[in-house]
């Protein structure tokens, strides 16, 4: 058995913890990822829940936030927003979208 150098020592424990700290980064990303995908879904796509969310329908809370400030900026949330409105309520194919991009948020294949 050879004697290792305490600089040695140091190098292997530096590596460890840096494969552990990586370990830790990797699955606080995954969880952080699955607990977003299961608010957003449960927030815009469920129809339950209304108590959760101010008693407003999953339609409700799109419309309120595409209203926002932030939101009515952008000329193609606006007009999603006026579409609604004079609709009567969100799309289908709204709703697919948001449908894939939480699923792109969660399934770990996709870098975000």
């Amino acid at each position: 058995m050879t004697e290792q150098t305490a600089s040695e020592l140091a190098e292997g424990l530096a590596d460890a913890v840096a494969g552990m700290g990586e370990e830790i980064r990797a699955a606080a990303v995954a969880e952080t990822r699955e607990l977003m995908a299961a608010a957003l879904e449960s927030q815009f796509l469920q129809p339950s829940g209304r108590e959760q969310f101010g008693g407003n329908t999953p339609d409700e809370l799109i419309m309120l936030f595409l209203g926002e400030t932030d939101m009515a900026e952008i000329p193609r949330l606006r007009s999603a927003l006026a579409r609604f409105e004079e609709d009567g309520g969100v799309s289908e194919d709204f709703r697919a979208a948001l449908l894939f991009a939480i699923r792109l948020i969660r399934d770990e294949t996709y870098e975000i």
